[in-house]
């Protein structure tokens, strides 16, 4: 992956992200099934480059605490969103302004630079689609996170039939790690392009290529070491990596401008 070009800011804004250019949206769709998605879209830096808007698993609520399990029935009624009106709710509340430095809740690059808030919609079975549909309205691109991917464990066949009904190759890009199965993964693709809609992005005489990224804790490090903590340094080269993964699309998005 080629290095970036931009310039870093040192102080998140509202117009400004820290690659100095206006906060990016950012759709991220992760395997319920892998077991590494809490960490990836948590500690991996993504807020650091605008807000991010997932849907929700019952880990968003419950890892790192020790409520009772009254408590956590109370939380989760009042954030599950199980109808229309919630889900509106829900949308109107979208938050944009970064978090200062070493604000509670961040964690690891986030905590040193501040970041952008994550929006986080726990759907109930009978709305989650619709506000799938509705976020893609609301982002500017997604990043798909196919890690453990597999026909048994796949967990983003629906997704990936509306990213390719709603979003340009060229606004998102698929993370997969060495448990993903590539055949089973390149076969729901070619699956939903099968099944494309006409009104579908996608749907031209040139299309760009879908890229798949290989997505790997850093064999080696690309840049100084800055943290004396060994933990703490593999998640600021982590986070250096995938700051070149969002570099990467930004000039994918320029080359068809």
């Amino acid at each position: 992956m080629p290095d970036t070009t931009y310039t870093y800011n040192e102080n998140l804004t509202e117009e400004k992200n820290i690659f100095s250019i206006s906060p990016l949206k950012i759709f991220y769709f992760f395997n319920f099934f892998s077991e590494q998605s809490w960490e990836k879209k948590t500690a991996a830096g993504w807020q650091r480059h605008g807000p991010v808007f997932h849907l929700g698993s019952p880990e968003d609520i419950v890892i790192g605490k020790a409520w009772k399990s009254s408590d956590v029935k109370r939380i989760v009624n009042n954030l599950l969103i199980t109808s229309p009106e919630k889900l509106s709710e829900a949308i109107e509340n979208i938050t944009y302004k970064p978090l200062p430095p070493k604000t509670k809740g961040l964690l690891t690059e986030n905590y040193i630079s501040g970041a952008y808030p994550t929006n986080l919609f726990l759907c109930g079975d009978a709305i989650w689609q619709e506000c799938v549909e509705l976020l893609f309205h609301k982002t500017d691109f997604s990043i798909i996170e196919a890690g453990d991917y597999t026909t048994e464990r796949g967990g983003l066949q629906w997704e990936i039939h509306q990213i390719i009904n709603h979003v340009a190759t060229e606004n998102f890009v698929v993370l997969i790690n060495s448990q993903t199965d590539l055949v089973s993964l390149a076969e729901s693709f070619r699956n939903a392009w099968k099944h494309m809609g006409a009104s579908s992005p996608n749907n031209r005489n040139y299309v760009n290529p879908i890229r798949f990224v290989f997505y790997q804790t850093p064999d080696r490090h690309i840049a100084e070491n800055k943290r004396g903590n060994f933990l703490l340094e593999a998640f600021r080269q982590q986070t250096l990596s995938n700051d070149r993964i969002i570099s990467f699309i930004l000039q994918s998005q320029n080359a068809v401008k």
